[in-house]
């Protein structure tokens, strides 16, 4: 099987399983793109390129192809990024966008991650997490991430301060939930800071 015909189906089975209703306050979804951040910054920092993490992260989209920076030459194996924003994904609801657009990106760079993680070329990474988990969680959960105002980046309209040091404890499905529950986004309020995340894990797992 071809890498592009593996593609198409794990493809399909990530559109069978994305939300179409938009949940507009999901307190986790803003979490998980601050995870996203943080792990994108450590391998910033692993490929000795940390101080380019600002400018290619909220500045360009290419910033978060971790392809382009690990192994270049990958390109000529891979879909036509522009023809899959185009004809790949008309029969699902994510922001397509060529100049706000981010989802079509994470969609193509998480298939993509799935199926080459585990290659040779990438074998001496296998200890940095995956950095493309974090953002399909969102649209899985219903939520939108694009490009905001003054080169900032929003997810459901709510812009991400330019945080490197925030973790999820887990990206369990119950334990976002549990988030949602707790903490109700009311405009930037709401939203939990790490000790406060940290917190609520410990809760959720008395619960269990």
């Amino acid at each position: 099987m071809t890498t592009t015909e593996i593609f198409n189906i794990k493809l399909a089975e990530l559109k069978s399983q994305i939300i179409e209703v938009q949940r507009k306050k999901n307190t986790s979804s803003v979490l998980l793109y601050k995870d996203y951040l943080s792990k994108m910054y450590e391998w910033y920092v692993a490929l000795g390129i940390e101080e380019k993490w600002i400018i290619n992260i909220y500045k360009t989209k290419d910033g978060h192809n971790l392809f382009h920076l690990l192994d270049p030459e990958l390109k000529n194996d891979l879909i036509d990024l522009e023809d899959f924003r185009v004809n790949y994904l008309n029969d699902i609801t994510i922001i397509k966008s060529k100049y706000r657009g981010f989802e079509y990106i994470y969609v193509y760079l998480y298939i993509y991650w799935q199926i080459f993680k585990n290659s040779p070329r990438f074998e001496k990474y296998q200890n940095l997490p995956d950095p493309y988990e974090p953002v399909i969680k969102i649209l899985l959960r219903g939520n939108h991430v694009c490009k905001g105002e003054m080169s900032t980046i929003e997810v459901d309209n709510m812009p991400i301060k330019r945080q490197i040091d925030f973790r999820l404890p887990s990206l369990d499905y119950d334990f976002l939930e549990y988030i949602d529950e707790i903490c109700i986004r009311s405009g930037s309020g709401g939203i939990p800071n790490q000790e406060k995340t940290n917190q609520l894990w410990k809760d959720f797992q008395k619960l269990k």
